[in-house]
């Protein structure tokens, strides 16, 4: 049971300015996660948690998975605005007194499901809030099977695996439909098939699970974990990635996009962003040579980039946005179109001092200072790029000097 005092409640919301926010969107308001105190029947104030699940709930029809299905881009916008709404109503919430686990589910879900609208930063805080949750409640039957149907969907099947037994064996319907899933992704076939027979049992009316078992059954369905691509695979596709504006061509294009769509799992953790990265310069290339994108799940992200209406979209567009993966999606770019203009980006930061006061940007000038002189050595563009801005009359002296330095690394690799 949610455990909060009607001061408490109401600072949270006053503080976040959520109380202030008004209807005229017919989105969430925050102001009605108040039941106010009854003092004629002495009934005290409270959290409206059926409100709140009937907007997860509106939220889950069009955002439970991925790509999100929505009738137009202002519909989606809506859903975009009322799940940062209620993320930071919750958030506000769990600041203003001790974590209850009701609200660490629902933070969970309703990031897990930012996540498929592409907000920025929404995957790792349902990890995070999941986490949270069952530590301190570990059986919660419906918060095991949220976190393992999230990390299904974000490429970590054998890490969903025990989480979704779990929910399966307490009791959660649900959870045997997402463990078939899961191990169809980690190749394990006559698990998939006896986990989707458990549920069709349990939903005979679902008759989508009977087609998915058919298509097991015949060998339509792909059981290879991604995890089984050899890892010289990986890397080589690394590379072709990390040439392609050297020679670019709509068969190579094409070529990239199916890899792509193929290895972006097992590329990908919860640090190092490789499916933005793809898609970042997917949508680069498409944007550059007027090259059609494939319809494929990063597709559609990288159509999302291009649209250029998400909060994802909008932080690559944002130069002024800097911090480590800023970088990487400079890196992408300029290895999708050549476009010296993302190498101006990163060596406005390689080179400089280190500040003691400001660890994001301390972080930022030493990824790119490392990174572009590894690049110098890998890519003669790079090197001609440094060679080139030793000719700027206005590059301070350390930068002068690191361009030198990149400058003579190239050339003593290239020996």
């Amino acid at each position: 049971m949610i455990k909060k005092t009607l001061l408490a409640t109401m600072l949270a919301l006053l503080v976040t300015g959520l109380a202030a926010q008004e209807q005229a969107n017919n989105g969430f308001d925050a102001r009605k996660l108040l039941n106010p105190a009854n003092a004629s029947s002495g009934t005290p104030a409270s959290l409206n948690l059926q409100y709140l699940d009937s907007w997860l709930h509106e939220l889950a029809k069009h955002a439970k998975s991925y790509p999100p299905s929505f009738d137009s881009p202002a519909q989606k916008a809506q859903a975009i605005r009322d799940a940062t709404t209620i993320d930071g109503a919750l958030n506000a919430l769990m600041t203003a007194g001790p974590a209850d686990p009701e609200l660490l589910r629902r933070a969970g879900f309703v990031n897990s499901m930012g996540h498929n609208l592409d907000i920025q930063g929404a995957a790792p805080k349902a990890a995070d809030y999941f986490s949270r949750l069952l530590r301190i409640a570990p059986d919660d039957a419906m918060g095991n099977w949220m976190f393992g149907a999230f990390l299904g969907s974000v490429g970590k099947p054998k890490d969903a695996i025990p989480l979704l037994q779990k929910a399966d064996a307490l009791g959660v319907v649900d959870a045997a439909f997402s463990l078939g899933i899961a191990y169809l992704m980690t190749g394990e076939k006559t698990k998939a098939l006896e986990s989707f027979e458990k549920y069709h049992q349990a939903a005979p009316n679902d008759k989508s699970v009977e087609q998915l078992m058919a298509a097991v059954k015949a060998d339509r369905v792909e059981t290879k974990h991604v995890d089984q691509v050899p890892q010289e695979a990986m890397e080589a596709f690394g590379k072709q990635m990390a040439s392609f504006y050297q020679a670019p061509s709509q068969e190579a294009f094409d070529e990239l996009q199916r890899k792509a769509d193929q290895y972006w799992v097992p590329m990908t953790d919860a640090n190092n962003h490789a499916d933005l990265l793809m898609a970042v310069a997917i949508a680069r290339i498409s944007q550059l040579h007027n090259w059609p994108i494939a319809n494929t799940s990063l597709g559609a992200r990288a159509k999302g980039l291009v649209q250029g209406t998400s909060d994802t979209a909008r932080y690559v567009d944002d130069d002024s946005k800097v911090d480590p993966t800023k970088l990487d999606v400079w890196w992408a770019s300029f290895f999708a179109t050549g476009d010296t203009r993302y190498l101006d980006n990163i060596f406005q930061f390689a080179g400089l001092a280190l500040p003691k006061d400001n660890m994001n940007r301390m972080l930022v000038i030493g990824a790119a200072t490392w990174s572009f002189k590894s690049n110098c050595k890998q890519h003669p563009k790079v090197a001609a790029f440094a060679r080139n801005k030793l000719a700027t009359a206005t590059l301070s002296k350390s930068q002068a000097d690191f361009a030198q330095e990149c400058v003579a690394f190239a050339q003593a690799s290239a020996k």
